[in-house]
């Protein structure tokens, strides 16, 4: 939500809105509020959970990648709101979910901005590194907090398994 209020207030500082900046925004909000309902259960089978939030992320992405395309390619402000989808991708599934989705993040900013990205190459691969990042980084922290929490368990347990010794 912040990626896209940042955005919507860059093009506005940046001149107003022009061409297909109406738009872009209207994809962006539709993206921004896709991205994290698709976590919600919605049944009890597990793979049809995890289904529908790898489509939830991907519609997302594609959103924001059609907002990037209208709204001037790599130079884009639109360009911080793939982090949504990185961001949910690597908090509630780790590296296996966030890679891919960066891949579908870079990979998409490259299609939808294939004229921009010649002449901005250095922006490309600023914010190419800064996908890779905030994947890196979000997953770590996910495997940190779920080992903490393995650990908290096993540490509340220790009092009964030593009971159950004596």
């Amino acid at each position: 939500m912040v990626g896209f209020v940042a955005g919507l207030v860059a093009v506005i500082v940046d001149g107003g809105f022009e061409g297909g900046d109406g738009a872009a925004i209207l994809l962006a909000g539709l993206g921004v509020s896709l991205t994290p309902i698709v976590d919600v259960p919605m049944s009890d089978d597990e793979m049809n959970s995890r289904l529908r939030s790898w489509m939830g992320l991907v519609v997302g992405s594609v959103l924001y990648l059609f907002a990037i395309g209208l709204s001037g390619g790599v130079t884009s402000s639109f360009v911080v709101l793939p982090l949504a989808s990185i961001f949910h991708a690597a908090v509630s599934g780790g590296i296996r979910v966030a890679g891919p989705m960066t891949i579908v993040a870079v990979v998409g900013v490259a299609i939808v901005s294939a004229d921009d990205v010649g002449a901005n190459s250095d922006v490309f691969i600023q914010l190419t590194a800064i996908y890779l990042i905030t994947a890196v980084a979000l997953s770590e922290v996910q495997r940190a907090l779920l080992s903490e929490t393995a650990r908290a368990d096993d540490l509340a347990f220790a009092p009964d398994a030593a009971a159950l010794r004596r």
